[in-house]
């Protein structure tokens, strides 16, 4: 399972963490987001539940997968504004 994080910087800005695993894990939990969420933008999802207020649950195990990133919010909803197509190529840019 791919883990999500928000987390809130030093200087107050909130970033958005994402975790690829490395191994997928069943479970029966109605409030995990499922595989299949993931498949059509788990970002979105969890960017629609802030958004609304909707309550949701974010699992987080850092054990399970190789290192990810975390980037700020405010880029995170300025690269989701572009229409990405499937097979698009993009380079990610270290701009910390």
């Amino acid at each position: 399972m791919n883990g999500f994080l928000l987390h809130r910087g030093e200087n107050g800005d909130l970033r958005v963490g994402v975790r690829r695993a490395t191994i997928t894990q069943d479970t029966a939990s109605t409030s995990l987001i499922s595989y299949h969420s993931m498949q059509h933008g788990i970002l979105a999802d969890a960017f629609h539940a802030v958004s609304t207020g909707t309550v949701f649950t974010v699992y987080y195990r850092p054990w399970t997968s190789p290192a990810g990133f975390i980037l700020p919010f405010d880029q995170y909803m300025e690269s989701a504004e572009i229409d990405y197509s499937i097979g698009m190529r993009f380079k990610m840019l270290n701009v910390f």
